[in-house]
């Protein structure tokens, strides 16, 4: 029925049809924007020393977090995943301590977040 340089063409193209499936799977399930908009809220938030509604940003950021994890993961199972967790959990003790160098710690969090929340992003 085929010869096998045709099959080698129809590997190839249901090959990059899956891929490029898959990237568009991730890009519209992992929540960058969401995320993005959560953590400029926040940062507007620790620069007006509003503590109160800077933790209720973090348990927003938290709750996004918390519920797109596992596909974040899937995407993205490097080392910056690794420090945007650490970071993330820095971020919520200086929140709790009310401590300015919170805003530090969210602009590492924006920074890492361009490469953990977007599909198939960079080491």
């Amino acid at each position: 029925m085929f010869d096998k340089v045709d099959m080698r063409h129809i590997i190839a193209i249901i090959w990059v049809v899956c891929f490029a499936l898959l990237w568009i799977v991730f890009a519209k399930a992992l929540p960058y924007k969401a995320m993005n908009s959560d953590l400029t809220t926040l940062e507007q938030n620790i620069k007006n020393k509003n503590w109160k509604q800077a933790d209720r940003n973090m348990k927003s950021l938290k709750a996004t977090h918390d519920k797109y994890r596992k596909i974040i993961q899937m995407n993205n199972a490097t080392e910056i995943y690794t420090n945007f967790e650490a970071v993330f959990g820095q971020l919520e003790v200086t929140l709790e301590n009310k401590q300015d160098s919170a805003i530090e710690y969210v602009g590492a969090l924006k920074e890492s977040l361009k490469l953990v929340a977007k599909a198939f992003s960079g080491p």
